[in-house]
């Protein structure tokens, strides 16, 4: 049932990780992260430009725990380290270790722990066994969590359970904004109307939503 309140595009897993370029890597081997290079230095944001747009469009441009749209009008598409770089700095550019995430979730989450076996130096984990939440590269999304009628997170696993609790997925504001998603982005007739307003041919485009609410009518 709570697949038929999405679209496809908020259904995602993350199959192809980024690759970087030999100069990236080059330049990050040269530049380590340590006090004097920080996240936040303009010196990376090159690579964190093209990791963000890169997970952007490859979780069709939504939060890799919340699954809403992310905004770069309206909201921060957020870099997210599954594994905290606080934590563990040498998984900081490793590919799999990266999605991108809301404010919000990304803000709720923090340096919370996420697995329960700390993995060897250098060494990222090839699946999600041991990863207490949602991992966007490993996990079906929709096998540990799935959405109630009134748009609330309801967790089927236990790794369900703890990704609702570390990324605050259960904020009231969060149900609300689902409820705008459904209404006005997942709804066909609304959808269709938008791309009516939006087209030059409205004769036959009118013509198709009309018929669409005669059926609606006559059910």
């Amino acid at each position: 049932m709570a697949k038929q309140l999405l679209s496809e595009k908020q259904t995602w897993q993350i199959e192809n990780p980024i690759v970087l370029t030999a100069e990236e890597i080059l330049f990050l081997n040269e530049n380590p992260l340590n006090e004097n290079n920080k996240w936040k230095d303009n010196t990376f944001k090159p690579i964190k430009d093209r990791i963000r747009n890169y997970y952007h469009e490859h979780q069709n441009g939504t939060c890799a725990y919340c699954r809403l749209p992310i905004n770069g009008g309206t909201d921060n598409i957020e870099i997210e380290h599954i594994i905290d770089k606080n934590r563990r700095v040498d998984f900081t550019f490793e590919p799999l270790n990266l999605v991108v995430s809301c404010h919000n979730c990304n803000f709720s989450k923090k340096t919370k722990r996420v697995m329960s076996l700390c993995p060897p130096e250098n060494t990222y984990p090839t699946n999600g066994n041991n990863f207490e939440i949602i991992h966007g590269h490993f996990d079906d999304y929709f096998a540990n969590i799935e959405f109630k009628q009134n748009s609330l997170y309801h967790a089927l696993t236990i790794k369900g359970e703890h990704t609702i609790k570390k990324c605050s997925l259960d904020r009231l504001k969060l149900a609300e904004q689902r409820e705008e998603v459904i209404m006005y982005q997942d709804d066909e007739i609304i959808s269709e109307v938008i791309e009516l307003r939006n087209s030059g041919n409205y004769e036959d485009e009118l013509n198709v939503i009309l018929e669409k609410l005669r059926e609606i009518r006559n059910r």
